[in-house]
């Protein structure tokens, strides 16, 4: 009987581990989300000014193979590529809406194109 209770506190004891670095994982990553969201943004528009109309294949391709350099070991392995698809795609919408209130930027872009 003591050798199931020594067991059941052993189990208990890794499963409290993993359920810590389950949440260590989760947090860090959270964060490191929120880094790429920016760091896409900037991608974005440098692919839109690097590139003329009608080459959207060619602007998200290099967006992704360069944040995909970027990102750390630890989200390459818990981010798909499908993921960052989505990823880039939500990047873009944002930075469209930011370019259309922003004139300046706006601007920018156009004349460094």
């Amino acid at each position: 009987m003591s050798f199931l209770n020594f067991d059941f506190a052993k189990w208990y004891s890794v499963m409290l581990a993993a359920a810590a670095a389950g949440m260590l994982v989760w947090f860090t990553v959270r964060g490191e989300i929120k880094t790429v969201e920016d760091i896409l943004f900037k991608l974005v528009t440098n692919a839109e000014m690097k590139y003329p109309g009608g080459t959207g294949e060619l602007k998200r391709a290099e967006v992704i193979e360069k944040i995909y350099l970027r990102l750390p070991p630890l989200l390459r392995c818990l981010i798909s590529e499908e993921r960052l698809s989505d990823m880039v795609e939500q990047a873009l919408k944002k930075a469209k809406e930011i370019w259309q209130n922003n004139h300046n930027l706006s601007d920018y872009i156009q004349k460094n194109k």
